[in-house]
């Protein structure tokens, strides 16, 4: 049993789940668990945990976790993987192709000097934070959710400007 502190609540709650294994991620802990009231595996930064105490039951781990806890994320989150297309310009080409941000991903070369990375990937935070670090030189081509949602962000991020 566990209380936690959640972030997008803004209040503690409690939790009854399986632990699956810590993890050290992007300068943090983390706990990977299942929530079987969720019937889902959520993962808890370890310093927003108020309290945590053992109870007398078992649980069978789900094997399908795999090795690799955030296999689908660029950051420390985990869902189904979609496919997911962002176009560069110039400017940061070379950098996006000195490095390998997925296991997934596939470059492309394009006109002009840009290029195409396609990852299969969760979409998560992570995901649209590493876009928008790009700013003009990034463009999602796929899919039209991930870039209205890009939009929705940057139009909120000018009005703070205004």
């Amino acid at each position: 049993r566990m209380r936690y502190f959640s972030l997008s609540s803004g209040r503690a709650k409690e939790y009854v789940l399986h632990p699956y294994r810590v993890v050290s991620a992007q300068g943090g802990l983390y706990l990977l668990a299942y929530v079987p009231e969720y019937t889902e595996l959520r993962t808890f930064a370890t310093s927003r945990i108020e309290q945590l105490s053992l109870l007398e039951t078992h649980f069978e781990r789900d094997e399908a976790l795999g090795e690799e806890p955030f296999s689908h994320s660029l950051g420390v989150h985990h869902g189904a993987p979609e496919t997911v297309v962002v176009e560069f310009s110039p400017p940061v080409t070379s950098y996006i192709e000195g490095r390998r941000w997925h296991a997934s991903q596939s470059i492309e070369p394009l006109a002009a000097g840009r290029l195409r990375l396609t990852l299969q990937v969760s979409i998560d935070w992570a995901l649209k934070g590493w876009i928008m670090s790009f700013g003009p030189h990034a463009l999602v081509a796929a899919p039209a959710s991930l870039a209205a949602d890009i939009r929705a962000d940057f139009a909120k991020a000018q009005a703070q400007y205004d």
